[in-house]
């Protein structure tokens, strides 16, 4: 799996696609371009990235594909970056939050993948 260490919950959803998953074939978590985006716009040494919204198939295509991790709850208060899973047409504006990327996977018109920083 690329060298990425994947939690026992994650690997249901690797377990879903077989095989297929690494191959882009696994059309329901097909979310390499969307990882590729935010592993760019991150960065090697991004730290701590909150998540909100995001479903089992997301998180574990993020770590898959670029070894982008997230971390919910208490754990995520003081992160700088936050990637949140929304519907297109939902406010972008996030108090405390500058939005810098916005991608959803090919095709798909009904969710948007935003990654914010912290605002200073």
């Amino acid at each position: 799996m690329h060298g990425a260490a994947v939690g026992a919950d994650q690997s249901i959803a690797f377990a879903q696609c077989g095989d297929q998953f690494g191959q882009g074939l696994c059309r329901p978590y097909h979310y390499r371009s969307v990882s590729a985006d935010f592993r760019q716009a991150l960065g090697n040494q991004p730290g701590c990235i909150a998540r909100r919204g995001l479903g089992l198939a997301q998180r574990a295509s993020l770590d898959y594909f670029n070894g982008i991790r997230t971390v919910g709850g208490n754990r995520a208060k003081n992160c700088r970056y936050l990637i949140m899973q929304t519907a297109p047409r939902t406010d972008k504006e996030l108090s405390g939050w500058t939005l810098i990327r916005e991608t959803s996977r090919p095709g798909d018109k009904g969710e948007r993948l935003r990654l914010y920083r912290r605002a200073d």
